[in-house]
C-alpha cells in the first residue's frame, strides 16, 4: 500500500454507518506500510513520507464528511534495506 486511494472507499464506508448508527461514536481502520530503500530514499524514510501522505489525505477526506481522524501508529521498524509499521486511522464523529 502506499496511497490513501486504497482507504478510501472502506473509509467512507465507516463514516456512512457512523451517520446511520447514532450509538455509535468512533470506527477504525487499520494497515501496514512497508518499503524497501530506493536510490533516493531510506526504507525508514519512505515508509514515513507514505504514512504522512495517507494521515494528511484521509483528514482532508474524513473532514469533508464531518468527522475527526487521528492516526495511530507503531514505531517505524528498520531491518537491512526494509522498513515497516502498522497504523491506525481513527474515526470520530464530532
Amino acid at each position: 500500500m502506499s496511497g490513501y486511494s486504497n482507504l478510501k472507499k472502506d473509509v467512507s464506508k465507516l463514516c456512512t454507518a457512523l451517520d446511520k448508527a447514532k450509538s455509535i461514536k468512533w470506527a477504525q481502520i487499520a494497515y501496514f506500510m512497508e518499503c524497501g530503500s530506493s536510490t533516493t530514499a531510506t526504507a525508514e524514510n519512505r515508509v514515513n513520507v507514505y504514512t504522512d501522505r495517507i494521515d494528511r489525505q484521509a483528514s482532508e477526506h474524513i473532514s469533508k464528511l464531518g468527522k475527526k481522524v487521528t492516526l495511530h501508529r507503531s514505531k517505524v521498524r528498520v531491518e537491512d534495506d526494509w522498513a515497516w509499521t502498522a497504523a491506525v486511522l481513527e474515526i470520530v464523529r464530532h
